[in-house]
Parts: C-alpha cells; sequence; structure tokens
C-alpha cells in the first residue's frame, strides 16, 4: 500500500528525531507523514481543516480502493452461510488477535462500542450482590448500558481527580464495597472528552479484589498500542471506525478466552455475533496498513503535534495579559495522548460560550470537538445529591460534590482538539491562528 522514497530510509528518521530534540518546532517523522498524507488522504486537501479525530478517524484511500476491488472479485461473490464467507470471517479474526497479540481471546464481532458493552453486561454473570462501576470520565454511549444495569445491581461511579486522571483513593472505596465475586468495572483506556490515557495497571489491581473489567478502548487504538498479552481486562471493546476510519458501524468484543470456558456461552456468541460480511472483510486491510505504518510511529507522530500546539497556544496573551488559551486536564507530553482540551478566554479572562465559538469555526471551515464535554455521570450523580441526600449525608460526601461541580463547570463551553494521521503542520497552524483571532476580544 505504501511506497517509500529513499528519504525514508532508517538513518534518514533516526537523523530528524536526533534533529527534533533541538528544534522544538520539528514535528516527529514529518518526511514521512507529508508523503503519507499525499499517498493516502489527499482527499482531504481541499476540504476543511479537521481536527477532531476523537470523534472519528479518517479513512486511508487504499484501504477503501482495496476493499472495493475484493468486493467486485468473484471471490466475494458469495452467501453468508457459504464455506467462502465463514473462512473470511475467521481469517479477519485471526489478524485482529495477532494484531493485539491476543492469543488469549476470542474475537466476536459487534455493531460498535455500545454493542460491545451491551452484549458484555449482557453475558456477564451478575448476582444480586453484584455491582457495576463506571467513571464520571464516560462517555455518553454508556448510558443507556448504566441504566440497564441500574434495574439488576448496584450502579455506582468513580471520580476523577482534579487533572482528570483517575482518582485512586475513591477508587479503591469503591472496590472495597463489593462483598462477592461477579463485579465489572467498566474502565476507558483513553477519555473521549479530556484525552487523558488512564494507568492500564489498574486492570490487575481491580482483579485482585474480585472485580472483572470491560476495557473500552475506542479512543485509544488509533493512536497507540494495546498488547493484550501485557495487560489482560475480562473484556475489550472498541468501534473499527474510530481505529481504522473504516469500516462504519462494525465493532469489536473480545473476550478472555477464560470467561468462555467458565460460563459455556459459545452457543450465545454464534447466535448473537454481528457478521456483516462485507463489513468484516474490510478490517484485514486496515489492519494490515496501520502495521505497516507503524503504531508507535502514530503516537510519536502525534505527541510531537500537541507539543507543538501547546507551545504556541500557550504563547497567545491578550494585551491585559491574561491567555487566551486554558488547559483542561493533565498535561499531555507525558501519556501519548492525541487530544487538547482547551477554553478560549477573553481580554477580562472570561470564557467565550461554546455557540460563539462553534459559529466562528464553521465560518473558518475548521472542524472541532466543540460538543458538550460534561459528563452524563456527572450530571446524574450531581442531580441525585441535590435530590436525595440529607445534610448529613451531604457534609460525608462534601468533598467528592465540590469536586465533581468544579469539573461540571470547568468541562462547559470546552474546545477539543484531537489529531490524527492526516494532521499536517499547516493544520496545526490554522488552529493556532483560530485561537489568536479571539486575542483582545471581549465575550458576550
Amino acid at each position: 500500500m505504501l511506497t517509500q522514497s529513499r528519504s525514508f530510509f532508517p538513518f534518514f528518521e533516526l537523523l530528524k528525531e536526533g534533529m527534533s530534540k533541538y528544534h522544538f518546532d520539528q514535528l516527529s517523522h514529518e518526511g514521512f507523514f507529508n508523503h503519507l498524507i499525499d499517498q493516502e488522504f489527499h482527499y482531504l486537501t481541499n476540504s476543511e481543516t479537521y481536527l477532531d479525530y476523537a470523534q472519528a478517524t479518517v479513512y486511508p484511500a487504499s484501504v477503501l480502493k482495496t476493499h472495493m476491488e475484493s468486493l467486485l472479485s468473484a471471490n466475494h461473490m458469495v452467501g453468508k452461510n457459504s464455506s467462502g464467507f465463514m473462512r473470511s470471517v475467521v481469517n479477519t479474526k485471526e489478524s485482529v488477535l495477532r494484531f493485539f497479540n491476543a492469543q488469549d481471546y476470542h474475537c466476536c464481532f459487534t455493531k460498535g462500542l455500545e454493542d460491545s458493552l451491551n452484549l458484555a453486561t449482557k453475558l456477564y454473570p451478575f448476582t444480586g450482590l453484584s455491582r457495576a462501576l463506571f467513571l464520571a470520565d464516560n462517555q455518553n454511549t454508556y448510558q443507556s448500558t448504566a441504566g440497564e444495569l441500574q434495574e439488576q445491581v448496584q450502579v455506582a461511579h468513580s471520580i476523577l481527580s482534579a487533572d482528570y486522571t483517575i482518582d485512586a483513593k475513591y477508587l479503591q472505596r469503591e472496590f472495597d464495597k463489593c462483598e462477592t465475586q461477579g463485579n465489572l468495572f467498566v474502565m476507558p483506556a483513553q477519555s473521549s472528552v479530556t484525552g487523558v490515557v488512564h494507568d492500564l495497571g489498574i486492570i490487575e489491581h481491580a482483579n485482585q479484589k474480585n472485580w472483572d473489567v470491560f476495557l473500552d478502548a475506542d479512543h485509544l487504538l488509533s493512536t497507540s498500542a494495546l498488547d493484550l498479552s501485557k495487560v489482560k481486562p475480562l473484556f475489550v471493546g472498541f468501534s473499527f471506525a474510530k481505529m481504522l476510519g473504516y469500516p462504519a458501524d462494525l465493532g469489536c468484543l473480545l473476550i478472555h478466552k477464560s470467561f468462555l470456558y467458565a460460563n459455556a456461552i459459545d452457543e450465545q456468541l454464534a447466535a448473537r455475533e454481528c457478521l456483516n460480511g462485507q463489513a468484516i472483510s474490510a478490517v484485514k486491510y486496515g489492519l494490515n496498513f496501520l502495521s505497516e505504518v507503524g503504531v508507535k510511529r502514530v503516537e510519536g507522530r502525534c505527541k510531537s503535534m500537541i507539543h507543538y500546539l501547546m507551545k504556541h497556544l500557550g504563547k497567545l496573551k491578550h494585551d491585559s495579559g491574561h491567555g487566551v488559551v486554558q488547559w483542561i486536564g493533565t498535561n499531555h507530553l507525558d501519556n501519548g495522548s492525541n487530544t487538547l482540551l482547551i477554553k478560549i478566554r477573553d481580554v477580562a479572562g472570561r470564557e467565550f460560550k461554546r455557540e460563539f465559538i462553534q459559529k466562528r469555526a464553521q465560518n473558518q471551515q475548521l472542524i472541532l470537538g466543540l460538543e458538550d464535554h460534561q459528563s452524563y455521570a456527572v450530571k446524574w450523580y450531581l442531580q441525585l445529591v441535590n435530590n436525595a441526600l440529607d445534610g448529613s449525608s451531604f457534609m460525608q460526601e462534601a468533598s467528592m460534590h465540590n469536586d465533581m461541580v468544579r469539573q461540571h463547570n470547568e468541562l462547559q463551553h470546552t474546545v477539543r482538539i484531537s489529531v490524527g494521521m492526516a494532521t499536517r503542520k499547516q493544520d496545526l497552524d490554522a488552529v493556532i491562528a483560530f485561537a489568536e483571532s479571539f486575542s483582545n476580544q471581549i465575550a458576550e
């Protein structure tokens, strides 16, 4: 799929990496990715500036072309129950398991992340004393599942620290509340909002406390590697659109084989599994492409782009001395995130409203993450506290309540900037210029 010029030899890659340590504005693997974008993402050239990879990853042209050619070939003109179709599904599953080094897992195709989570919770052997735990960092796609689980088990939401990482002490309190086995912790590997990459070491700790883990890998996989021989959650769920950009409406649930053997659910999976053969056949092409580019290379590239953005956005000041941009969340240079969450503030330090930012972004043909970033879990918890707790109980939870109120307010009117494989330096400069256009202005 990829062709390489002589400038991409390893020696030159190493030389460029060495130079970038001394030239702060040098993006990692700049020559390689400029060539890659010209080859694979040329269809973006005359469109808007796309900086919302947390919402959806763009697809490589060669993957789409190869898939279309395969669908037109005689080998794919087969029925759903034919041996050729089933062989294609099995081969694709094997490709997925190899990619994640997941020999201890079974691969089940679904309609996406939400469908994967719903399937996992329906298969999981909850009892009357079981607990289900989510994070206040949750995606809105968890909301319906959490609501359904409330009818059969106790559901809780663990809070986040001030830097939007997992609050270890509070999480420990929740783990210690379980009275039996059969408890499920739904953990995002990377926040869909702040871009914070959470500590996967929590998975082993949860297991030691009689908690199983559903790992939501949706926002991690397009720019970071996941090795399931090193971390071993019970379930892993994600969508291929978020990971590869294509195909849409196809996801995956990886299930540890120990769970399959213990619960004898192979037949249930066979009856439930979504088998969209045409979409499934595209997955191996996308995995091959990502392997050829190199996930570690993509991760390094994204880290350097976030570094570049933080440097230049941090320089923007109003004449009053107030900064134009405020970071939300932890230091993104340490965790390999591809995302920045910011507020844009006026000359007096007041925040610009999301609707105003959105209108200006549309005028400048910038596609940014401008949806409501306040977590449904925080909204749910604050409503519960305000309606149900008396004064004594409220004082016991006052610290947590105040943290949630602060985060709830802080996430209002935020702008998410997320980069990916097809992001160019000129795209970064466009968003910097966009932020600079708010200099010395007054928020309405």
